[in-house]
């Protein structure tokens, strides 16, 4: 005969009516989630370790509900509360915080969430570039019988493979691993003869070259699943148009030049499927980054000496 559990357990119930807990709905809301302890169940659903900097700050004649930035790194981080399902007025205000504020990332809270905005948010960040990131969040509240209520963030949308972004480490190991390889290639050492140390979320590695503006850079894009190889020149220079046919005649691929990437920069790129998860790949990959980047560098050396 099978015994009941010494202790009864209580049942999971989802609240509906979230003016029960935020009587001033959005306003009180707000107050709630930009104290630290609470901030911190945000960040664990996004991934992000986020630090509150300001609330109802202005933005031209908005006011953005939390501006905050990721710890780690200081990037800037945009919050949208809102107390109703989604609607075409906040996604309004998320593109023009976005356009205002130079954030990273851009965040959206709602209390139910409509499937044409979840699908907005995914188009915004499948069409624009790595340094903004849409996230739209579903606001739940559960209680167990009388027990006070807890509130959980469900993820609805996020740029492409969020979810598995690498670790620092797992970054880390990826441009050790690139270094001991390229670093036994002559060709790339007489080119770059110094470590890297990546940036701060493990995922650039930028060799400077000599005059101001100037780099080379590698960028592991892990929703694309791709590391984009990009030589950046400064605009004032005014080569980019020379070295980005040079390197389409020495190079296997199409380059691709985009005028005015920066304030001050023009930027030519070259795409490499990529994974840092298979490492048997690696060295086939290695390979082709070498070839690139020291094509990169002798164009860039050979136009400059021409000026």
């Amino acid at each position: 005969m099978l015994k009941m559990p010494a202790k009864e357990l209580g049942k999971l119930e989802e609240k509906e009516d979230f003016l029960e807990i935020w009587k001033d709905g959005e306003k009180d809301f707000n107050i709630w989630l930009a104290n630290d302890k609470n901030i911190v169940l945000l960040g664990e659903a996004l991934g992000i370790d986020i630090h509150v900097e300001d609330t109802e700050a202005p933005i031209g004649d908005l006011y953005a509900d939390i501006i905050a930035r990721e710890k780690s790194t200081g990037r800037r981080i945009v919050i949208e509360n809102q107390r109703t399902e989604t609607d075409h007025d906040h996604l309004g205000k998320l593109i023009t915080y976005a356009a205002n504020t130079s954030a990273y990332y851009i965040v959206w809270i709602a209390w139910k969430i409509r499937p044409e905005h979840r699908a907005a948010v995914q188009w915004l960040n499948q069409h624009t570039d790595d340094s903004t990131n849409f996230f739209l969040c579903e606001l739940r509240v559960f209680t167990i019988g009388d027990s006070g209520p807890a509130v959980k963030f469900d993820l609805a949308a996020s740029p492409m493979g969020w979810r598995n972004k690498p670790t620092l480490e797992a970054m880390h190991g990826f441009w050790d691993a690139f270094w001991d390889y390229a670093s036994e290639n002559e060709r790339f050492t007489h080119s770059f003869p110094h470590k890297v140390t990546p940036n701060s979320d493990g995922m650039r590695v930028t060799y400077k070259l000599g005059q101001w503006d100037c780099n080379i850079s590698l960028l592991y894009r892990d929703g694309a699943s791709e590391l984009r190889i990009s030589l950046y020149l400064a605009k004032d220079l005014g080569i980019s148009d020379a070295a980005a046919a040079r390197l389409q005649k020495e190079l296997d691929c199409r380059p691709q030049l985009k005028k005015g990437a920066s304030e001050n920069q023009d930027r030519i790129s070259v795409n490499l499927q990529a994974s840092q998860i298979k490492r048997d790949s690696w060295n086939e990959l290695f390979l082709h980054v070498i070839e690139i980047m020291s094509a990169m560098k002798e164009v860039y050396d050979d136009c400059l000496s021409q000026q």
